[in-house]
């Protein structure tokens, strides 16, 4: 009883011991959309440099691991409460994650200014809250005349000659 009782306070102790070497919440890194970027709506879509928004996290070593049970996404429009966003894909390992989502299904209005956070915590309770604000903007409208780069110098008739039957 007494050698049981002693292996498993000494099993405590290093698990203990090992555990409070983590005091390092997980590091979030938005990669779309940038901060301050402005996505255009083109037709039903909406563009920027990239279709989608995309985030990665990790846990840093020492690692505890990431808690995936912990991940949440938020949408709000800027200074205000952000609602959960749910549908997104995404992938947990033990100490590396990232979502994305198409920005076409997170119901934007045109003309906003909106923030997207990622909340997420690894095992030992270590949080980490990270947000980009965005704007959106109405489709461009194009009102500029096309330009001629280069004319043949015979005229067109050289490339469409007349037919003249």
């Amino acid at each position: 009883m007494i050698k049981r009782s002693f292996v498993f306070m000494i099993m405590l102790l290093v698990g203990m011991a090992f555990c409070q070497l983590d005091t390092i919440p997980p590091q979030i890194n938005w990669t779309s959309p940038s901060p301050g970027e402005t996505l255009v709506r083109i037709g039903p879509h909406w563009s920027g440099h990239d279709p989608n928004f995309i985030v990665s996290f990790n846990d840093t070593l020492p690692s505890s691991g990431l808690n995936s049970a912990s991940l949440l996404i938020t949408l709000a429009e800027c200074d205000s409460p952000g609602t959960t966003i749910t549908g997104y894909i995404s992938f947990v390992s033990f100490n590396f994650g990232f979502a994305n989502c198409p920005f076409d299904w997170l119901g934007l209005d045109t003309n906003m200014c909106y923030q997207l956070c990622l909340s997420i915590a690894d095992n030992m309770g270590n949080a980490d809250t990270e947000c980009v604000r965005f704007y959106t903007s109405s489709e461009v409208l194009d009102t500029c005349s096309p330009v001629i780069a280069s004319m043949h110098s015979e005229g067109m008739g050289i490339l469409c000659p007349r037919d003249d039957s």
